[in-house]
């Protein structure tokens, strides 16, 4: 049976009674997931908010759908993007989709018009992958520099900075 997901966000609007309704229905899951994907509905993000509530850290429900994730991540508005941001960074990625999101999550840095917590969000994800290879993150010199931090806040420059910081701690040093 198939669940008016619109419905369920115009009568639910509380966290707590979509948690209500999403762990009484576990079987709508999918469908939540495939809702949160989508470009043009009404509350897709609010369905990826949901996503990001109900899943477990590397989730398998999620697996198959990365590549929708994926390839329609640059298409929502930042809010959107940021849920869908959260979710991946939950995520254990093969390499080449990390590569992918690797430029994913740059571009979305790169746009200093975009919403602080959405660029943040996505410099957790470039954190988050450079940590692993260090030819990344010895440039994150570039991509942290004042064009970049002008248009946050206190405190998400003091978050950027602490991962900045760490990153560069980790960098081998060259003889």
């Amino acid at each position: 049976m198939k669940t008016d997901l619109e419905e369920l966000f115009l009568t639910r609007r509380s966290k707590e009674s979509l948690l209500e309704f999403a762990n009484a229905n576990p079987h709508t899951f999918d469908e939540l997931l495939l809702y949160g994907l989508k470009v043009d509905a009404p509350n897709a993000w609010r369905s990826a908010w949901l996503i990001c509530h109900l899943m477990k850290k590397n989730d398998k429900r999620i697996r198959p759908h990365l590549s929708i994730l994926t390839e329609t991540l640059l298409l929502k508005k930042d809010g959107h993007q940021r849920q869908l941001l959260l979710i991946l960074l939950q995520m254990e990625l093969d390499e080449e989709t990390e590569g992918l999101v690797f430029d994913l999550s740059m571009t979305i840095w790169e746009d200093v018009q975009k919403i602080p917590s959405t660029r943040i969000t996505a410099f957790k994800l470039v954190y988050k992958i450079a940590e692993k290879y260090p030819e990344l993150a010895a440039e994150v010199e570039l991509w942290t520099d004042t064009y970049y931090t002008k248009t946050l806040s206190p405190g998400i420059k003091k978050s950027l900075i602490t991962m900045k910081t760490s990153l560069l701690k980790s960098i081998p040093t060259r003889l």
